[in-house]
């Protein structure tokens, strides 16, 4: 079988919509050459990735009793008590936001994205190209190779008329890709700050399709401006002076950055709160953040900088909820585990993938990282509540 580059990016965006891989969590590396060659996230295979079936929370967290799980190559929906409540009959699905799921069909020619509700009914019919979750009350859609916003009821409210590209809507605006240039719209299609910055592409895909830029987070917007990234307020202006070679949002009052090739954390006035010193770093979540040295094995610091948690994970996620999914070698095989805040495993690694806990579950899956493994969630003390089956 051929993958092509287009086979991947669909296979990339399933993950997205079903709120598994986060577009704006990232890792920011040393250099530039390191960002280019990294064939690793979070201690995986970059291809491996795209067919996975869960590897980060998603942009915001779904308010839902609801849980996506495949059985073989279906998708369907339990309640958190492991009972199934919509039977596997989805080639794919995402998780629910704002009351409506995405979901894949494969039924259509060529195969197209629509939305269902909690009961499993189709109330958005599959006719996008692409389709991501519901945030601020309207969904980012694809129609003929043109970029959209739709209500609760597939209506449009602003026109697929964006050629180049469109991000989520949060806190009333949006970024999207104007004559090669980033800028925001609000929800009349008109832009609040006008296109001047460069696109964020999601790497690995050259095409810029979507998800480019950050939305706002904590009144700052991530952008990029003659090659370096900086930080504007909603009025367009730039707080911090586009000087980092990378960037991320802020969490927690902190933004990782790299400078010099180094990576460190800034405040909301550029200042450097914990200077440069790692190949990589993490958002803060919880008072905590992993980070990357040398030996590129992973730990965690304090907003002082200071670390509390010793480098001696192959990879790491965000704290959530108490506990932090890290990837360690079991018998020379990498396992996922969950630790607490003193660094010690409260779930011993036994997983080929998990996800973050949100209100005391998480995803996780055993035997295989591709579809073919199974799924299963698990509550915090690492009970199955659900599979793997």
């Amino acid at each position: 079988m051929i993958i092509t580059m287009k086979i991947l990016f669909v296979l990339f965006l399933l993950l997205l919509i079903a709120g598994l891989i986060n577009p704006s969590s990232v890792l920011i590396w040393k250099t530039a050459k390191s960002r280019k060659n990294v064939s690793l996230f979070f201690g995986l295979p970059a291809i491996t990735l795209l067919v996975l079936i869960f590897v980060s929370q998603s942009f915001t967290k779904p308010k839902t009793d609801l849980l996506p799980v495949h059985i073989g190559y279906k998708w369907g929906f339990i309640n958190r008590n492991g009972d199934m409540i919509i039977e596997p009959q989805f080639n794919m699905v995402g998780k629910f936001y704002e009351g409506l799921a995405v979901f894949y069909s494969l039924d259509t020619d060529p195969p197209k994205f629509g939305y269902i509700d909690n009961s499993g009914k189709v109330v958005i019919e599959p006719r996008f190209e692409f389709a991501y979750p519901f945030s601020d009350s309207v969904a980012l859609v694809s129609e003929n190779k043109k970029w959209g916003y739709i209500n609760h009821s597939g209506q449009y409210i602003i026109k697929p008329e964006l050629e180049f590209g469109a991000g989520f809507f949060i806190d009333e605006m949006a970024p999207v890709y104007s004559l090669h240039k980033l800028g925001f719209i609000d929800k009349r299609g008109k832009f609040v700050i006008q296109p001047k910055f460069e696109n964020i592409k999601v790497k690995p895909f050259e095409n810029g399709l979507t998800l480019l830029g950050y939305a706002f987070s904590e009144g700052l917007a991530c952008v990029k401006f003659a090659n370096k990234y900086g930080y504007i307020n909603k009025e367009g202006e730039f707080i911090i002076n586009p000087k980092f070679e990378n960037a991320s949002y802020f969490s927690e009052g902190l933004a990782v950055v790299a400078f010099n090739n180094q990576a460190g954390y800034i405040d909301k006035t550029g200042r450097f709160v914990i200077e440069p010193q790692f190949i990589a770093g993490r958002d803060f979540s919880e008072g905590l953040a992993a980070v990357s040295k040398d030996n590129k094995l992973w730990g965690f610091i304090n907003d002082d900088g200071e670390l509390v948690i010793d480098y001696k994970f192959n990879a790491a996620g965000n704290f959530s909820e108490g506990l932090a999914r890290v990837l360690t070698l079991v018998d020379g095989v990498g396992k996922w585990g969950y630790i607490n805040k003193k660094g010690q495993f409260v779930i011993e690694p036994k997983f080929d993938i998990a996800d973050d806990f949100i209100d005391g579950l998480a995803a996780v899956q055993v035997e295989g990282r591709t579809i073919k493994g199974k799924m299963a969630y698990i509550d915090k003390s690492g009970n199955f509540i659900w599979g793997p089956k």
